[in-house]
């Protein structure tokens, strides 16, 4: 049963790979011969829709993996951040710590003194 199973799930894996390789096939090739006029902070004039489908993907692909370059950058200082705090903290109890050995120096020198 596990086997069908598996059997099933890759030719369904591989019709939706066929299906998608064709809807890609169809795209470029019913767009080969179109043009269109695309702003981008200038006008530009009978650029192929191929290279402009192309230019976009490309572009959203550059962008996303700057989005996860950047958020795992401020992940990172966040972190780098705490750590730092952590320190300070551990820092000020060391000095309390000490001031209160000093502190219990000084009362116990008082007391022989006084006796």
């Amino acid at each position: 049963m596990y086997l069908a199973f598996q059997r099933t799930k890759v030719y369904l894996r591989l019709v939706l790979m066929a299906g998608l390789a064709a809807v890609v096939l169809l795209t470029l090739w019913m767009n080969r011969d179109h043009h269109a006029t695309v702003w981008f902070f200038k006008e530009f004039k009978d650029i192929n829709v191929l290279s402009l489908m192309a230019s976009t993907a490309s572009g959203t692909l550059i962008a996303w993996r700057i989005a996860v370059v950047a958020s795992r950058v401020f992940g990172d200082l966040q972190e780098l951040r705490k750590h730092e705090k952590e320190l300070e903290q551990q820092r000020q109890q060391e000095q309390f710590a000490k001031k209160i050995a000093e502190h219990e120096e000084k009362l116990g020198t008082q007391e022989e003194t006084q006796q």
